[in-house]
C-alpha cells in the first residue's frame, strides 16, 4: 500500500468523527479551564475521550 493511500485512508477514518470530536474537544477544553488537572492526567483524559488508549496525537 502506498503512503499516500495510507494517509487518505486515515483521513477518511477520522473524517467520520469530525463533528463528534469537535464537540469532545470543546468539552475537554471547558473542563480543563474549570478544573485544571496535572498535565499527565489531562493527556490521559484526552486520549480516552478520543478512544485512543495509546495516548497518541489526534
Amino acid at each position: 500500500m502506498h503512503l499516500t493511500d495510507i494517509r487518505q485512508a486515515n483521513r477518511l477514518q477520522w473524517g467520520r468523527i469530525d463533528s463528534d470530536s469537535a464537540y469532545r474537544i470543546a468539552v475537554i477544553n471547558r473542563l480543563w479551564q474549570l478544573d485544571q488537572p496535572s498535565p499527565g492526567q489531562q493527556h490521559v483524559n484526552q486520549a480516552f475521550a478520543f478512544g485512543r488508549a495509546d495516548g497518541g496525537e489526534f
